[in-house]
């Protein structure tokens, strides 16, 4: 019997609500918005223009090697507006870097910039924020996955030298329940402070090794691709360095909203660190009360 798939309009809304879904849309939101810039945006053909203006007016009041003049500014300005570049720009919008290098001239160009940026950006906001969470409880997962195999086998090992040696254990009640609320209280501790020290190295390597990318693309010092990604992730775009154009652009657009993910990812264990230090401070003064 053939099973019939009926896409009724409760299935279409729960599609909808679905973070998955969300993230498509956006992704298809970027590149659309890539290729409608690109018809629309042209910065490249106006700064061309206006640098032809500037061009000829040098060279009617310098006659001497004019040829020789244009034909180097020519070769010097010929930077044709890609679809990468497009692409770059739309991220950088939508991600609130900005470096500036790259602007709307036309009128249709800037109109199109406000219409798009003011969809586009609490649409790129929800998914990096969604996006880090998720990495975030990933991380307290992973995090607890391995301290429970840690602590079985410790607990195995040590049934296992029991057996051979004798030991004498002189606890009453009162120390038992003590030690036992010590581990607790030093395990919660753990699950929320490990987790956001192992976002903050994650993030922190993702960045050396993006310094070492940027370094050997751009032809800069370590140290300034370093600090080029860093005013990325953190989405200041001072634009005094600015990623490599044209062949390196989609490698930019992959990596810096990957970054802009794990910066997202140490906020929310940072949160849940935060959220996580109040219980743990009244559980602990409830206990201290009780002994007293």
């Amino acid at each position: 019997m053939a099973c019939e798939f009926k896409l009724t309009p409760e299935r279409v809304l729960n599609i909808t609500k679905s973070f998955p879904f969300i993230v498509f849309i956006l992704c298809v939101y970027i590149l659309i918005g890539a290729a409608i810039y690109l018809r629309i945006g042209d910065p490249y053909g106006v700064h061309q223009e206006n640098g032809d203006l500037k061009v000829t007016s040098t060279l009617s009041s310098n006659n001497n090697s004019g040829n020789e003049f244009q034909n180097q500014y020519e070769d010097e300005n010929h930077n044709p507006w890609h679809y990468w570049e497009s692409l770059f720009f739309c991220v950088t919008t939508l991600t609130t870097i900005g470096y500036g290098h790259i602007t709307p001239i036309t009128a249709g160009g800037k109109v199109f910039v406000m219409v798009y940026s003011s969809v586009g950006i609490p649409l790129t906001m929800v998914v990096i924020a969604g996006i880090g969470k998720r990495l975030a409880a990933f991380v307290s997962f992973m995090f607890l996955t391995v301290q429970n195999r840690w602590q079985s086998r410790h607990l195995r090992y040590g049934h296992v030298t029991q057996k051979g040696d004798k030991i004498n254990l002189n606890l009453d009640t009162e120390n038992i329940e003590t030690v036992s609320n010590m581990k607790i209280e030093q395990t919660e501790n753990q699950c929320s402070i490990i987790p956001f020290l192992v976002s903050i190295v994650i993030l922190f390597v993702y960045i050396l090794i993006g310094g070492a990318i940027y370094s050997s693309w751009e032809h800069v010092t370590y140290m300034d691709a370093v600090y080029l990604v860093f005013i990325s992730l953190s989405t200041i775009g001072f634009g005094d360095i600015i990623p490599p154009d044209d062949k390196y652009n989609i490698g930019s657009c992959i990596y810096i909203p990957i970054g802009l993910l794990l910066v997202s990812m140490c906020v929310n264990a940072a949160l849940q660190y935060s959220n996580m230090r109040p219980h743990i401070e009244r559980k602990g003064n409830t206990e201290s009360t009780e002994i007293l």
